[in-house]
């Protein structure tokens, strides 16, 4: 793994914690976790999930 893989899947890791335990909106979220565009975090959020931000959050609320 490279360090800018290890860097994306912790971003990741970050976001899926505030998607679950705050109201912060997607681009809220991104922007915190230190992505500068909103499209990239949910391209690498998909990838990582299988789901996008706001499909992981409705998924979880809904448990």
């Amino acid at each position: 793994m490279t360090p800018y893989d290890y860097l994306i899947k912790y971003r990741i890791k970050k976001s899926s914690e505030l998607l679950t335990s705050t109201q912060y909106t997607i681009t809220e979220i991104a922007h915190r976790v230190g992505f500068n565009h909103v499209n990239h975090f949910i391209q690498s959020f998909k990838k990582h999930y299988n789901k996008t931000p706001k499909e992981f959050r409705k998924f979880r609320n809904d448990s």
